[in-house]
């Protein structure tokens, strides 16, 4: 589902004249967030220390956030433009979690809810 898109993406940077594209990737973070989402906050440091220990493998880290009315329709736009929109009818408006997407597929093979970076980074490279 995302992997057209991501491509297409891909496409744009070396038409733009971009040296060289970066692999694409073989799993989507997709972070559902609000500024007022308690939970959201709590797993905001662990994801960004995942994150950076993942720096070197595939993973793309993409954020939906519905703090707002404006960020909800940019959220929206985000999710038509990376081929989600499957995913996006499903969770449309949750928070407090992250959803793993193999972007061949674009089959969710994992829920993120749990507030450790050690468990989010496991995770992430347990499906890798």
């Amino acid at each position: 589902v995302g992997g057209g898109c991501l491509a297409w993406l891909a496409l744009l940077a070396v038409a733009g004249g971009v040296a060289a594209v970066a692999e694409a990737p073989k799993l989507s973070v997709m972070m559902f967030l609000a500024d007022w989402c308690g939970r959201c906050r709590a797993m905001e440091a662990p994801t960004t220390q995942a994150r950076a220990a993942l720096v070197d493998e595939p993973v793309l880290f993409v954020t939906f956030d519905f703090t707002d009315q404006s960020t909800a329709r940019q959220a929206e736009f985000l999710a038509n433009v990376t081929g989600y929109e499957t995913v996006w009818g499903t969770y449309e408006r949750q928070t407090g979690f992250s959803l793993v997407v193999n972007t061949e597929s674009g089959e969710v093979v994992t829920e993120l809810r749990t507030p450790a970076a050690a468990a989010i980074e496991a995770s992430l490279r347990e499906h890798l």
